[in-house]
């Protein structure tokens, strides 16, 4: 983003709102257009240039870290359904554990979508959010309104699914938008391959037809370190883990 000689040139340039900076950093002769000084301009672009990177950083961080802990979850919520509905009730409820699954792979988008929501709250732009709540409550009624006659619960987890994720994709391409501030998605194929391991792992675990507790407990453990053993392999452990993980290893 290049410094700009003129002020309307140089609100233009800047693609978040930060009107109260704006008041706070330059005279109301300035904000009115009028009777700009360049340099102050200049310092002004460079202020806010500043600030966007800021915010691109710890949007991106927090994307990433959601999504290192989405997949696993995710995942280790589809393997383990059975045994979390069969600890936490009895056989008659054995049949929630299909709902469970999907409910907990639309949290994962509602984890990544958190990251998006909050962001644009904290530049003032959550009014423009407004459109794709609407929009997801008319398509979460309407796909329930098809799924429940046909498939009961499943069906309304369904439609929480897919409104999950049509809201993560929209509030993200409004967020981008609004801001200019992306994420790449690429980066994340190593955690994705690290957490679709997790499913032999927990096959060839479930081979040794042991207890519901121990199954549990033992199943939940090697999915669990088969994930973060791959991801420290393929080196996509987010830094901010890092010293948790030295810690565990006996590292300094």
């Amino acid at each position: 983003m290049a410094c700009c000689d003129d002020f309307p040139t140089a609100r233009r340039a800047i693609p978040i709102s930060f009107g109260p900076v704006m008041e706070e950093v330059l005279p109301p002769q300035t904000m009115s257009g009028a009777g700009f000084e360049p340099t102050r301009i200049r310092q002004f672009t460079i202020f806010l240039e500043n600030k966007v990177g800021r915010l691109q950083q710890l949007v991106r961080r927090a994307f990433y870290i959601l999504s290192f802990l989405a997949i696993p979850i995710g995942v280790g919520g589809i393997l383990l359904r059975r045994d979390i509905i069969l600890l936490i009730s009895s056989d008659q409820f054995v049949a929630a554990a299909v709902p469970f699954a999907i409910l907990v792979l639309g949290a994962g988008f509602s984890y990544l979508n958190a990251a998006f929501g909050f962001a644009s709250v904290a530049v003032n732009k959550q009014s423009r959010l407004l459109k794709i709540s609407i929009i997801t409550l008319v398509l979460n009624i309407l796909i329930n309104l098809f799924t429940i006659p046909h498939f009961g619960v499943a069906g309304a987890a369904t439609a929480t699914l897919i409104t999950e994720l049509v809201a993560c994709i929209g509030v993200y391409m409004v967020f981008s938008r609004q801001t200019g501030i992306t994420v790449q998605f690429w980066p994340l194929w190593k955690i994705t391959a690290a957490g679709l391991a997790m499913i032999p792992a927990a096959w060839a675990v479930g081979l040794m037809h042991l207890g519901l507790v121990l199954h549990f407990l033992l199943t939940g453990a090697v999915v669990a370190a088969v994930y973060l053993v791959l991801v420290l392999v393929l080196g996509a452990l987010p830094p901010d883990f890092k010293p948790l993980v030295n810690r565990l290893l006996g590292r300094k």
